[in-house]
């Protein structure tokens, strides 16, 4: 009984002392990409690498990177938005519900002048990529939202197709 006591606490424990997910640990088992057309530009692009466990995810969209393990950030300069960005990941099945949360540095808040993209103190960037490992589709919905969580502004919606894809 002592014995068994002393396994269940082992167990126990190192669930708890679990070492957390690092880039240095990250290897990429499938890589999709996705988007609305053969002639798609790069930002419409999304590259979704999954790890062998489905539960740890990288997608690269043009310059930004989102990773389900660590919250992402990028300074404002001409070339990066400047955003910092979170990344849920959610499955029933195969199909992937991935929700990004975009907050803006100070440098974002003052150097972004175009208004459809411009945040407002407080306002924030609310992302859902659906995608359907199966089907090998997927759908993008982004809105702004403020403070209250109130939508602000709908972005188009996207739809698209998806193929597997092995870059190493």
């Amino acid at each position: 009984m002592k014995n068994i006591l002393n396994i269940v606490l082992l167990i126990s424990i190192s669930g708890f002392c679990s070492a957390k997910m690092t880039d240095n640990d990250y290897v990429y088992a499938l890589s999709y990409e996705c988007m609305p057309n053969k002639d798609s530009y790069d930002f419409l692009k999304y590259h979704i690498h999954f790890d062998q466990t489905d539960k740890h995810v990288v997608i690269l969209n043009e310059k930004d990177i989102y990773k389900s393990y660590e919250t992402t950030s990028t300074p404002h300069l001409f070339q990066l938005n400047g955003l910092i960005n979170f990344l849920e990941i959610s499955r029933n099945d195969e199909i992937f519900t991935f929700k990004i949360k975009s907050l803006p540095t100070r440098g974002y808040l003052k150097g972004i002048q175009d208004k459809k993209y411009r945040l407002q103190e407080g306002e924030y960037f609310s992302e859902i990529i659906l995608f359907d490992r199966d089907a090998l589709t997927y759908s993008h919905r982004k809105v702004r939202k403020n403070n209250r969580d109130q939508t602000v502004r709908n972005y188009d919606t996207e739809m698209g197709f998806c193929t597997l894809k092995d870059y190493r």
